[in-house]
């Protein structure tokens, strides 16, 4: 409802900030949940994903303002940060069949979506 709300396809979408708790069990639960915002997509691996946790480790109370702020900067200078310390993919995690990929490198943010500049 969000996305229909807002009037964009999910194809727009290049990157999502996700809780990533790195668990076995809580990240196949937030893919399976983003799956279903999504649809059905006929490109595969288009929008990475991303968690600051990875980065800083659970903030607690302040993990929801830090993944905001790494967005907004991300934003701002159209890179995304890697999620450090990603070896493999959670095996209960089928990414190859979703729109989406662990972002785990340093890269430029490039978008295709509505209103892009590129």
């Amino acid at each position: 409802m969000a996305l229909e709300d807002a009037k964009i396809k999910p194809a727009d979408i290049s990157y999502i900030e996700a809780h990533g708790t790195a668990t076995p069990l809580g990240d196949p639960i937030e893919i399976d949940g983003l799956k279903l915002a999504f649809g059905k997509q006929e490109k595969k691996q288009f929008c990475s994903i991303g968690s600051v946790k990875s980065n800083f480790g659970h903030l607690t109370h302040a993990a929801g303002v830090a993944g905001f702020i790494k967005t907004v900067l991300s934003l701002y200078h159209k890179q995304l940060a890697p999620s450090i310390n990603f070896s493999r993919p959670n095996p209960h995690i089928d990414f190859e069949n979703s729109p989406f990929i662990v972002n785990d490198q340093f890269r430029e943010w490039k978008t295709g979506g509505k209103g892009s500049q590129e």
